[in-house]
């Protein structure tokens, strides 16, 4: 795809913010209905980054996954080959104890959102709640 410039996949409805410490996107999710779980898939995108960032999903401001990549998970997606920087796809699934009718899901890494030189983002996120069966009687 060539010379990645300014690129960052951004969802429709996420709020994005950069700094120099990080950057994240953010999603309140309201009227949720009645449950005991949510579940959040969705994958991850990093282009020309470092596998020493870790990626972060918070839910309601708890950190409920952290991932730091591996070189083994190194693609060649996008961006400058040469650069010796790199490229990751990881797909999630993760589940975590939630009853409240809002949610917010704040993903972040350090690297930035809009960069020259890297960019991340999420897609094929899917939110769904459920709530478990009961343990069966003794």
């Amino acid at each position: 795809c060539g010379y990645l410039g300014i690129v960052a996949v951004v969802l429709e409805g996420f709020e994005s913010r950069t700094n120099a410490a990080h950057s994240y996107l953010r999603k309140q999710f309201t009227q949720l209905p009645q449950h005991a779980m949510l579940r959040v898939q969705f994958d991850f995108l990093a282009v020309d980054a470092s596998p020493t960032e870790e990626i972060q999903l918070f839910v309601d401001d708890v950190p409920v996954w952290v991932r730091s990549v591996t070189s083994a998970e190194e693609q060649q997606i996008c961006g400058i080959p040469s650069d010796g920087r790199h490229d990751y796809t990881i797909s999630a699934d993760v589940q975590v104890f939630h009853s409240s009718p809002s949610a917010a899901l704040v993903f972040t890494t350090a690297a930035e959102v809009y960069s020259q030189d890297e960019s991340w983002g999420i897609h094929n996120v899917r939110i769904s709640t459920y709530t478990p069966s009961p343990p069966p009687p003794p």
